[in-house]
């Protein structure tokens, strides 16, 4: 995949953080929070193609174009070495550094073939990039495009930190990304921190926009003289619209196990805060007695 093709993936569109940026452990930030849907494309929008050089079999309805080949209606855009389109189906199919935008998401790979009509289609050796309220990125074997708001990734892998900072991400055999829900569901999961893997599970579903919602949030990673490598892996519990609670199990190398929690309240006179810490001892002070 050529640098100029990749680029395309993030052009014009700003990365400002290494996580799913949503408060102090990434929480949502109340009822209010919700996702930014895709826009809807416009069916009767007309279809803009275009090449250096095109050719038309009238007896099929193909139209096959070569060198800086385009195809576009409104939000949707396939650009290829070659493409071919057929005007009985509107099906793109586009082969050589294919770079596809498609509602919520941009794509790159080796081929692609969409339907301009359906907002169906596929990728493969699929490199991708979420748009709307989250920044995400990932890698996929193929990539596939089942509506305007869910998208599904085979052999993925998954992080919301920018390009070049890999602190975390998340490899599995299939990804699921549903804008509409602000979900995503991998199975047969493999959390990574530094590409080092340190869980996995068969099934995680998490959340990939600002809608508050119960569930593992993204672990934080750091290192110090005193704690050495500290991993922390924040929960965090919806408990109703004015309630919530916020639970991190971390482990530091050389103090050993920790456990963190916050519990919010809000009511129309007052907000409560409570904090609270323990280890059940604390290694590096040799106390022998929980603190």
């Amino acid at each position: 995949m050529s640098p100029a093709t990749v680029a395309r993936l993030y052009q014009g569109l700003p990365w400002r953080y290494c996580g799913l940026g949503r408060g102090r452990h990434g929480r949502g930030r109340g009822p209010s929070g919700r996702g930014v849907l895709p826009p809807i494309p416009n069916k009767d929008e007309p279809i803009s193609l275009s090449a250096d050089n095109a050719t038309y079999n009238q007896t099929t309805e193909l139209l096959t174009l070569s060198g800086n080949a385009q195809a576009n209606r409104g939000p949707e855009e396939v650009i290829a070495d070659k493409m071919t389109y057929d005007r009985k189906t509107a099906e793109v199919v586009a082969t050589g550094d294919a770079y596809l935008a498609h509602p919520g998401v941009r794509a790159v790979g080796t081929q692609a073939e969409i339907n301009l009509s359906s907002d169906q289609g596929t990728l493969s050796n699929a490199q991708y990039r979420v748009t709307g309220p989250i920044n995400a990125r990932g890698t996929a074997d193929q990539a596939n495009l089942l509506s305007r708001t869910l998208t599904r990734y085979r052999n993925a892998t998954y992080t919301t930190c920018r390009p070049g900072q890999n602190a975390w991400s998340l490899q599995a055999s299939k990804l699921d990304l549903d804008q509409a829900e602000g979900m995503g569901v991998a199975r047969d999961a493999r959390l990574r921190v530094l590409d080092v893997p340190i869980f996995y599970t068969p099934y995680l579903e998490f959340p990939i926009d600002d809608r508050r919602r119960s569930g593992f949030l993204v672990p934080s990673i750091g290192s110090s003289n005193t704690n050495g490598f500290q991993l922390s892996v924040p929960y965090y519990w919806n408990i109703a619209p004015n309630m919530d609670a916020t639970l991190v199990p971390s482990y530091m190398a050389k103090r050993g196990p920790m456990l963190g929690a916050e519990f919010r309240y809000l009511n129309p006179f007052e907000r409560v805060t409570l904090n609270a810490e323990g280890m059940p001892e604390d290694n590096a002070y040799g106390t022998g007695s929980p603190r």
